[in-house]
């Protein structure tokens, strides 16, 4: 639809009192979408991915998102908003699941802007791919002690010399079942801290540099599904293979 229509023919949709699930994907909508979606009271669900609204928004305008007191699941993925997203994600209590993948927020953000999605007491699935965080971001994610998804993958920055200390956050998302670490380049150590999350059934460190030898001790007995794709392991230490209902590796 582009970012040149005329938003007042949203207005008509204010009509819709009973509407639960709305896609504005893939439009380029700009900023001013917000002011009229924060209208339909009723939504429960809500995608405006792939908008790419770009960094200078009028970020006044995504205070009308706010109104959504009944929003569940939000999908803000690939609009290349920064970090000032997350004051005002931070406010919808209501959200169940949220997306902000491939915003490209990068490792210079404010990280203490990540304290707002904290106080999100029900969220449980939480997309944060693609966006190029450094690992201090663990700090913050390992807050919000409701998850049960979690996804960090293609963040790269997290590198091979991080401050693993930070991945001890994590450990207190006592309900997490559901873990993405893949492409991460992170190394063998990692393993350490993941197996401290008791209540993981599935996680993922596909394409990251775990070495030639990737020691599966007890801690991981638990895993239902564990994908360890391209990082070349000549072999998996104390032959756990077995333990396992779905392994996968390369």
């Amino acid at each position: 639809m582009g970012t040149s229509i005329d938003l007042n023919c949203f207005k008509r949709l204010l009509k819709l009192i009973n509407l639960k699930v709305l896609d504005l994907s893939h439009n380029l909508f700009n900023d001013t979408i917000f002011e009229f979606v924060g209208e339909i009271s009723s939504l429960r669900s809500l995608s405006l991915a792939a908008n790419f609204m770009g960094i200078s928004i009028d970020w006044n305008n995504f205070k009308s998102l706010l109104k959504l007191i009944n929003l569940k699941v939000l999908d803000l993925s690939y609009n290349l908003f920064n970090d000032t997203i997350l004051d005002f994600v931070g406010k919808i209590s209501s959200l169940r699941s949220l997306s902000l993948a491939n915003n490209y927020m990068e490792t210079s953000i404010d990280l203490n802007s990540f304290k707002r999605p904290s106080k999100l007491i029900n969220l449980k699935v939480l997309d944060l791919s693609y966006n190029f965080f450094n690992c201090t971001i663990w700090e913050f994610v390992g807050e919000i002690l409701s998850l049960r998804s979690l996804s960090l993958a293609n963040n790269y920055n997290t590198g091979t010399s991080i401050d693993l200390n930070n991945f001890k956050r994590l450990s207190k998302l006592i309900n997490l079942e559901v873990l993405d670490l893949s492409y991460n380049q992170l190394n063998n150590t990692i393993l350490e801290f993941v197996g401290e999350i008791s209540s993981l059934r599935s996680l993922s460190l596909a394409y990251n540099d775990m070495g030639t030898s990737i020691d599966l001790n007890s801690k991981f007995t638990f895993m239902l599904d564990l994908l360890l794709q391209n990082n070349n392991p000549s072999r998996i230490e104390k032959e756990l293979v077995m333990e396992f209902s779905i392994i996968k590796y390369i």
